[in-house]
């Protein structure tokens, strides 16, 4: 769980939250107005945070953050012990009351800029809080950052002073301190409470976050999806008319060889290549927040230690072909060598896309049409949004 604040804290800031939810957002405003007559001072009045939950908070004169909350997202899996196995040893399956280890050794933490984002009140957002984690950030950590910028298995090195898995982790969440930043890009939603994004960094002052971490802004012209995102669907007349770009709504980042963000693009295209409605408001998975369409991430509803022990996807540009999702080693096509049952085998969901569609959703991170499946699909609610394609990896023969 964050908190937000704007009064005064007991010295070394609070000691510890809890966190109560509520039936629903209308739920959260009376608690909080309560809280009030009741004379407890809140930290702030009842709002909807970026990830999606409606929540207020007081803190108690002993350092305790009390949350009341409603809708924080949760991982709908099924059947969550069944899957469990999907996950390789060590993610975030391994513990959900492990805790996330900060970077005290390089002088600075992307979580750390995150949470100073998500508490900051008023103007001058760059320089009152961007500029000095900056500072911290230069030398140590700018050079931490940058031993992932080569295709090598550098991921593996645990035991260390590189510390292969604190990196995929804060290059974890460096990319949440992305999405929070790009809300303000992005279309809202269709949904009428849709909240607005109070974070509005110029697109400047976003490139500036980033490029002084090493990170360079790319332009490519022609639609690419290890380079793009697609954001809005213009459907062209002729089905079979290829996506164009009209539009970049935001920029997109390489750190050397590795992928950090796809830019944003509006296209044109026709139906048989990427369909309105699917191809840019079907859940975006590998991804925490975006304003306009849902989004699944291995980090929704666990704690608020957990959720930062998420791996980094690592996509990686080389001269010689593009390696996706490099970390992970389960065969996107399922596996002979066990049971079609087995939890490390694909799904009845996920075996009843076509093989074209299970790559669509590696290379993509989305669907781009209906499932040709669909209609089986529908037998089991919530499909969309219940695959589990983040061990997926392409064989050699397609890199």
């Amino acid at each position: 769980m964050l908190w937000h604040t704007g009064v005064a804290r007991r010295p070394g800031g609070p000691q510890a939250s809890i966190e109560y939810e509520v039936e629903d957002a209308k739920a959260v405003a009376a608690a909080g107005g309560e809280l009030q007559r009741a004379g407890f001072e809140l930290l702030h009045p009842a709002r909807t945070e970026p990830w999606g939950q409606t929540v207020t908070r007081l803190l108690t004169e002993d350092g305790l953050i009390v949350g009341i909350s409603y809708g924080l997202p949760r991982f709908t899996t099924k059947s969550l012990p069944e899957r469990q196995g999907r996950a390789r040893p060590g993610h975030l399956w391994a513990s959900s009351t492990s805790t996330y280890a900060p970077c005290m050794t390089v002088g600075a933490d992307a979580r750390e800029l995150y949470e100073a984002l998500v508490w900051h009140e008023g103007a001058e957002t760059y320089e009152a809080v961007v500029v000095p984690w900056l500072d911290r950030a230069q030398g140590g950590y700018r050079a931490w950052l940058a031993a992932a910028a080569e295709y090598r298995s550098w991921w593996t090195e645990k035991e260390t002073a590189l510390d292969g898995q604190n990196l995929l982790w804060n290059l974890y969440a460096l990319s949440r301190v992305s999405d929070l930043l790009l809300l303000a890009f992005q279309p809202p939603a269709n949904e009428v409470d849709s909240p607005e994004p109070w974070l509005r960094l110029p697109e400047h002052e976003y490139l500036g976050l980033f490029t002084a971490l090493g990170m360079t802004p790319f332009e490519v012209s022609t639609f690419d999806p290890f380079l793009h995102e697609i954001v809005e669907v213009e459907q062209a007349d002729d089905p079979h008319a290829p996506i164009e770009i009209t539009e970049v709504v935001w920029p997109g980042l390489m750190m050397g060889q590795l992928l950090f963000s796809r830019a944003g693009v509006r296209v044109r295209a026709g139906v048989e290549h990427a369909q309105r409605g699917v191809a840019d408001r079907s859940p975006l998975y590998w991804t925490f927040r975006r304003r306009h369409r849902p989004t699944v991430d291995l980090s929704q509803g666990w704690g608020h230690n957990s959720q930062w022990r998420t791996d980094f996807r690592l996509d990686y540009r080389t001269p010689t072909a593009d390696r996706l999702n490099v970390v992970e080693d389960r065969e996107i096509d399922g596996s002979t060598d066990i049971s079609p049952d087995h939890p490390a085998n694909l799904s009845p969901e996920e075996r009843l896309l076509t093989p074209d569609e299970r790559r669509e959703l590696l290379r993509h991170r989305c669907l781009l049409r209906v499932p040709e499946a669909a209609d089986a699909l529908a037998g089991s609610p919530g499909w969309e949004r219940d695959m589990m394609p983040f061990g997926w990896r392409l064989p050699d023969s397609e890199q």
